[in-house]
């Protein structure tokens, strides 16, 4: 079996080997990934190892280009790994952010859609993690995730908007349990398919993972974790809606699931979006194409003084050109 070698980078060491596998092919449960593990597919330095083996830097993750596994009816399941270049040399950010504001605990950013913000498999260089290293090297060891020194929460790359990173451990520590304890606020613009209904309102749909995919989530009554999500329309268009968005909890993908659930998808989501057997039913054509239409306008947190602090950043030009030509179809 001729197997692909790839060595574990500075940004993946001290994560979990079937949780940076689950990175590498998105399509594969983690249940199955955990079984290809167990059963010596997967091996790190030439050795089987349990699924929560800690990666270290250097180390070198083997797979088989086919992995036989044991499928639920006792019959041989076949799975294809597809070979992948590995990035060996640094990669330059494409899409710049902007410095909102400076601080000697924090940083306030302007994130532009389509950045990646940490390492991953997929997006090993050219993040945004990388460019704020090379400006604020002091980040590298704040934190307890060094591929992610100073993140204490993200945006979705398609996403735009304001995020905070701790410049200082006191400042990660705090907050962090400022957003686990829900005292940070936040608040998005969205545009979405069709009329909101009511205009103003609370989603409250529970979210676990998605059955069927593993890099989705999925919203019922049968979800594992609580997700509560206020909003209130500004705007009705012709075929969509601009809605001003409160999440009180922090859930992966919780903003798209929600509204993805209730239908009304958010327009440019390439992942939540309704469909029909023989086509899709959402988005419309005039919405097709276009960027993520979630913006993150505003966060108001308390610094290590305990003052509140309030920022907000208005949605980039890519924003309001998509948004007049929906208010133009």
């Amino acid at each position: 079996m001729n197997a692909m070698n790839i060595t574990v980078s500075p940004n993946n060491a001290g994560k979990r080997l079937d949780k940076t596998v689950s990175e590498m092919l998105p399509d594969v449960s983690r249940s199955q990934i955990q079984k290809m593990i167990k059963g010596g597919a997967v091996t790190v330095n030439g050795k089987q190892v349990a699924p929560h083996y800690f990666l270290k830097e250097g180390d070198s993750i083997e797979m088989g280009e086919r992995v036989e596994m044991g499928s639920g009816t006792g019959q041989n399941q076949e799975l294809r790994i597809k070979n992948q270049a590995v990035r060996t040399g640094p990669d330059p950010i494409s899409i710049t952010p902007l410095i909102v504001a400076e601080t000697p605990d924090y940083i306030i950013l302007d994130k532009p859609a389509g950045s990646v913000v940490h390492p991953g498999i997929r997006h090993e260089r050219g993040t945004l993690t990388d460019w704020m290293l090379e400006r604020y090297p002091e980040i590298a060891k704040v934190g307890t995730d060094p591929s992610r020194p100073g993140i204490v929460h993200r945006l979705d790359k398609d996403a735009s908007g304001i995020m905070v990173v701790a410049r200082t451990n006191e400042s990660f520590d705090s907050l962090v349990r400022q957003f686990k304890l829900r005292q940070v606020t936040k608040r998005y613009r969205i545009v979405t398919h069709g009329r909101v209904l009511p205009k103003e309102g609370v989603i409250n749909f529970p979210i676990s993972r998605s059955k069927t995919t593993y890099t989705k989530q999925a919203a019922g009554s049968q979800g594992t974790r609580s997700a509560l999500t206020r909003y209130h329309v500004e705007e009705y268009l012709k075929h969509y809606s601009l809605v001003r968005v409160m999440p009180e909890t922090g859930r992966t993908h919780q903003i798209r699931v929600h509204f993805f659930a209730k239908g009304n998808p958010i327009v440019g989501d390439t992942i939540y979006t309704l469909r029909k057997k023989g086509g899709k039913i959402a988005p419309k054509k005039s919405g097709e194409g276009m960027r993520l239409m979630l913006h993150a306008e505003y966060l108001a947190f308390h610094d290590l003084l305990g003052e509140v602090r309030e920022y907000t950043v208005s949605p980039g030009k890519d924003f309001e050109k998509a948004l007049a030509n929906l208010r133009a179809s």
